[in-house]
């Protein structure tokens, strides 16, 4: 493990030493003797208290109805623990007391033996303190259901209806620790959020026999989510078709509308982070252009960027269409194959901070790169303007430099894609020797398309390096069922997306889980689980150019997990 910090200061970051006469950065990266190595100092904990709790009744009214009432909560308290270095304690350390300012960089005149001196634990432990990160979310509900199978009579058979009604909310809050907000956290930054949400929804679905082979399916539900002093609210329905031609083939179909209330993290939340991106008002001016930008200094220059929040955020809308069939050719094997395209609108997306640069250039500019006019005192050009912030002009280091960019969760004006499903079951009995049940999915993308502004060119996602995707994915299982065991294997392949520099693919990601579970007559059960058995590590991304050298938004760093579950139901039968 290693830490590359960097002493920041307000601006660049650079002080001024009268003893070399020269604007300096220093730098100074630890080794892992310096702090203890992986269980010294330096070790991150992770405490989390997980509540998940249920209380139901149910029961009949009258002869033909029967109700489901239900209670539930989850709760989530995090609290991440680490050692960070001080930047009050690392300046005082490395350069001293400061001496003054110079064009409002702080002067010092460190002794840079120090810089090349390495850290004992002692020492980093006092240019560090540990900070703790809480956070909590909670999520409840109530549910009251009622179904009739025989609501009324047909030739083909009995229609049955279901209607629900649901009441609820959720909470998230999350602080950044005093350290961060205030600044003395050396180059860390953090996240918050703090709101609330209620919710109703009421429901219904009746199934309907038209004819001894063809059922109809159709339901509707109304939704209404109250936060940050607003309603949203969205009816949605959905139709069905069932039409079974023969004993073991069904073909089905459905069509449906769906809709979703923003997150409260982007209603309520707000995170920093750190970045690089093209300047594009200094490539310009450079006179770089498409095609040229990789020529330019400043293709790549780092800034500090904030994810605001927005309270203003329209209601998720989408509609699917999903065709297929299910083929079962012998007792206990199935296969089943669909076709689904799904169109989403108003999706919830990041304002993009490389197009948000694009038009602070067009603004500042007052020109596209078409040679279109802008209108630099236009509301949108004061906006974006007011979301980039740049050194001043006459800045000894850096002129005009990025400083931070500041984005917000929009509604993308469209996303869609179509794809297929498949899935296969076979179920063995092996008599004394009990079942083993195997299990295949795979899931492939045929088209991806996505457009963030009305107008906006529509971009293929496989075609764009802005996105990585998985084309594919497939799990599969195989469970050995047998007296009171009960065995299963599990694998999932992720497929290959492109690296880093867009020069090929990766290979693709296998994780294997496991879990054996032991139940006994009592009505308890015991089960150990494991996930990624193999400790598989994320294909290394050798044209990565930071750490940890592979996609954090697609693979995550969790090696092998194991856990034991005991589990008791009450009232539970020997059966």
């Amino acid at each position: 493990w290693e830490s590359n910090e960097q002493f920041l200061h307000p601006g660049t970051g650079y002080f001024w030493n009268p003893a070399e006469n020269d604007l300096q950065l220093w730098q100074h990266i630890v080794a892992p003797e310096e702090y203890g190595g992986d269980t010294g100092a330096g070790s991150e904990t992770i405490y989390t208290r997980n509540l998940n709790a249920a209380l139901g009744l149910r029961g009949q009214l009258g002869a033909d109805w029967n109700y489901d009432l239900y209670y539930n909560r989850s709760q989530a308290n995090t609290v991440d623990s680490y050692r960070h270095f001080i930047k009050s304690a690392v300046d005082n350390y490395y350069l001293g007391p400061q001496m003054g300012t110079y064009y409002g960089y702080p002067v010092y005149t460190p002794d840079k033996n120090k810089l090349y001196t390495p850290l004992t634990p002692a020492v980093f432990n006092s240019l560090t303190a540990r900070i703790n990160n809480p956070s909590v979310a909670w999520n409840q509900n109530v549910n009251f259901t009622v179904t009739n199978p025989t609501l009324f009579h047909l030739p083909a058979g009995d229609a049955g209806v279901a209607a629900t009604v649901q009441l609820g909310g959720d909470s998230l809050h999350n602080s950044i620790p005093a350290l961060i907000s205030s600044g003395d956290a050396l180059g860390l930054t953090g996240s918050e959020a703090a709101g609330h949400r209620s919710n109703v929804g009421v429901g219904a679905e009746l199934r309907i026999p038209v004819i001894s082979t063809l059922t109809a399916d159709v339901s509707g539900r109304y939704d209404n989510y109250s936060f940050a002093g607003t309603d949203a609210g969205k009816f949605t329905y959905k139709l069905g078709l069932e039409y079974r031609p023969i004993d073991t083939l069904l073909l089905r179909g459905n069509y449906a509308t769906a809709f979703r209330a923003p997150d409260l993290v982007n209603v309520f939340g707000s995170n920093g982070f750190f970045s690089s991106g093209t300047d594009y008002y200094q490539c310009r001016l450079a006179g770089f252009g498409p095609g040229t930008y990789q020529n330019c200094n400043d293709y790549s220059d780092q800034f500090f960027g904030t994810n605001g929040s927005s309270k203003n955020l329209n209601d998720v809308t989408a509609k699917t269409l999903t065709y297929g069939a299910v083929y079962s050719p012998v007792d206990k094997l199935t296969f089943t194959v669909d076709y689904q395209r799904v169109e989403i609108k108003n999706e919830v997306t990041q304002l993009s901070t490389d197009q948000l640069l694009q038009d602070e250039a067009d603004c500042l500019l007052g020109q596209t790169v078409g040679g279109a006019t802008i209108d630099p005192n236009s509301p949108s050009c004061k906006l974006y303007e007011s979301l980039v912030t740049r050194n001043a002009p006459d800045a000894k280091t850096n002129p005009n430099g990025l400083l931070t960019v500041t984005t917000y969760p929009i509604n993308a004006s469209s996303e869609s894609e179509n794809g297929l499903i498949a899935q296969a079951n076979y179920l063995l009995d092996m008599n004394k020797y009990g079942t083993l049940g195997f299990n295949v999915n795979y899931y492939i993308e045929f088209q991806h398309l996505f457009q963030q502004f009305p107008g906006d060119p529509v971009i293929n996602v496989y075609h764009d390096a802005r996105f990585t995707d998985w084309k594919s994915t497939v799990n599969s299982s195989v469970t050995w069922n047998v007296g009171h065991w009960s065995t299963t294997l599990y694998q999932q392949r992720y497929g290959s997306i492109p690296n880093a520099g867009q020069t090929g693919t990766l290979a693709p990601w296998i994780l294997y889980n496991g879990s054996i579970k032991y139940s006994f007559d009592s009505g308890a059960a015991i089960q150990v689980t494991a996930n990624n058995l193999r400790n598989s590590k994320p294909p290394v991304d050798r044209t990565a150019s930071t750490f940890p050298y592979y996609n954090t938004y697609n693979y995550n760093p969790y090696g092998r997990v194991v856990w034991v579950e005991f589990a008791y139901r009450f009232g539970a039968s020997k059966e």
